[in-house]
C-alpha cells in the first residue's frame, strides 16, 4: 500500500516525494512515484488529516489521470497525455 497524505490545497505527499501545484498534484505525484520505480499495480491511500479521501485504488490509475476544465465544464477527471518529447526543446 502506498500512503499520499494532501495538504493544503495544491500539496500531495508519499514519505519524500512531494508535488505541489497543479491542477493535479494527486496524479502528477503518482507519475513521479511510477517514474521513480514504484509499482503501478499497487495500491494507494490518499489521505487529508487521517481522513480517507478517495476509495484505494491502483497507483497507475491515478497516474493516467489529469483534472481538465473549460469555461462550459466544471473541473473532471480526464485521461493524462503527455506532451510529446519534439515540443519540449521548442525555441520561442
Amino acid at each position: 500500500m502506498i500512503d499520499i497524505t494532501l495538504h493544503g490545497t495544491d500539496t500531495a505527499r508519499c514519505g519524500d516525494v512531494e508535488q505541489v501545484g497543479g491542477k493535479s498534484p494527486i496524479s502528477a505525484l503518482a507519475r513521479k512515484l511510477v517514474a521513480g520505480g514504484a509499482d503501478p499495480d499497487a495500491m494507494v491511500s490518499i489521505t487529508r488529516d487521517g481522513t480517507l479521501c478517495f476509495d484505494e485504488t491502483l497507483l497507475s490509475t491515478w497516474a493516467g489521470l489529469t483534472v481538465t476544465e473549460t469555461d462550459r465544464q466544471s473541473v473532471k477527471h480526464s485521461k493524462w497525455v503527455p506532451m510529446p518529447d519534439g515540443l519540449h526543446g521548442v525555441a520561442k
